[in-house]
């Protein structure tokens, strides 16, 4: 019964915790900079007067959250808030550092049908944490804690932040036309590694490579992404935490299902359309299917599909979207898949409806996801959870 209970605590409160996890927003342009004069440079010993308008940025952002999760396993009611900082040091205009961090406060209470009780965990968190190198229009090098993204458009990577470089290239049209490569050599922060084989214990790291493309033609944007992945050596903490994520997992020396059973190697490609009306009205329809070329089919293969149409008021806007999702067990490692589905083995539909108030930067929204095992298991059930969230932006500097 201790065992039973033990593998249900860990899961409860990781799942609880990433039901409350959103990302930074945008609210479409960036504020006007004011523009400095020649006399107002020299007084700031801003050297280069064609430089970035900014020398320094500072950015604070505030979100609070709440999340009702059922099944036939968990049961929880949490709720967190955030205060995230981002801070940019525009050294010269050719190098810069970028430090964004965030400590989250959270409370609740989360119990399993053993009646085993917990609370997901407050904490800091680093989203970046780069020194980046700029030698030209176009070129970027990252050095230090990145933030990493499969693509752009739409992905089933859940995004995270780690160690390592990032590089990359671009290229942009006046026509709003543009096309992007990005490549990252990331290192997982956990110790220790998970291979199905451990013939030695070798650092883990993550290899991705993307190109990204975006046409606009008038009112109408068609954009493609198409990205390689190769997770190797993946540590034994995220697959302590995916085997109750969707992974398939199996045992070794008397191990009780510790290691993935699965090599993740793989792609994933993205498209999307968006038409633009009156008012700046916009509808888009976008996809991503992704695919684990190490697992065999039926195991392999993970897509999602998402209409959203965007009402324009001027000062705000409303946004209902529509999310249909099938996630295969190990299209990847569970522990880095975007848990707004409910991580892997997992399908369903999900149904959100956003609003803003632009002039403010506040967004909030409201979320509910239809969520239903693919193969039965007995860490997972079929799942139904709600959860709303309101967030606020401030530009300082």
């Amino acid at each position: 019964m201790k065992l039973v209970i033990a593998l249900f605590l860990s899961p409860l409160f990781l799942q609880a915790q990433n039901y409350l996890t959103t990302r930074p927003l945008k609210y479409g342009s960036t504020p006007e900079v004011q523009k400095l004069t020649v006399k107002q440079k020299k007084a700031a010993n801003i050297e280069d007067f064609d430089r970035a308008e900014k020398q320094f940025e500072l950015e604070m952002t505030f979100r609070t959250r709440s999340a009702r999760i059922e099944d036939d396993n968990i049961r929880a009611s949490t709720a967190a808030s955030d205060i995230e900082v981002g801070f940019t040091y525009n050294m010269t205009e050719w190098l810069k550092t970028e430090i964004v961090s965030a400590y989250t406060f959270a409370s609740g209470l989360a119990a399993t049908v053993y009646g085993s009780e917990g609370s997901p965990a407050s904490g800091a968190s680093v989203t970046e944490g780069s020194v980046s190198l700029m030698p030209t229009e176009g070129i970027t090098f990252s050095s230090g804690i990145v933030e990493t993204e499969f693509n752009p458009i739409y992905s089933i990577y859940g995004g995270d932040a780690l160690a390592g470089f990032r590089e990359i290239f671009e290229k942009k049209w006046a026509s709003g036309s543009y096309i992007n490569l990005k490549s990252y050599q990331a290192v997982p922060t956990q110790l220790g590694t998970s291979n199905r084989v451990l013939e030695d214990d070798s650092e883990a790291y993550l290899i991705l490579n993307n190109v990204n493309m975006g046409f606009v033609s008038g009112s109408t944007k068609l954009e493609a992404s198409y990205s390689k992945y190769d997770f190797y050596n993946m540590t034994r903490a995220a697959a302590d935490d995916s085997k109750f994520l969707g992974n398939t997992m199996v045992g070794e020396d008397g191990s009780l299902f510790r290691f993935f059973r699965f090599e993740y190697k793989g792609q994933e490609a993205a498209l999307a359309w968006t038409q633009t009306f009156r008012k700046d009205d916009k509808f888009q329809i976008r996809g991503t299917v992704a695919k684990n070329d190490e697992a065999p089919k039926s195991f392999n293969t993970g897509w999602l599909v998402n209409t959203n149409y965007k009402f324009n008021f001027g000062r705000y806007f409303l946004k209902p979207s529509f999310t249909q999702f099938y996630l295969e067990s190990d299209v990847m490692p569970a522990f880095y898949s975007t848990g707004t589905f409910g991580f892997l083995n997992r399908e369903g539909t999900t149904m959100e409806l956003r609003g803003a108030i632009k002039t403010y930067n506040i967004e909030s929204y409201v979320r509910f996801t239809d969520s239903n095992e693919i193969v039965d298991t007995f860490v997972q059930s079929d799942r139904k959870s709600l959860s709303i969230g309101i967030e606020v932006s401030y530009e300082i500097l």
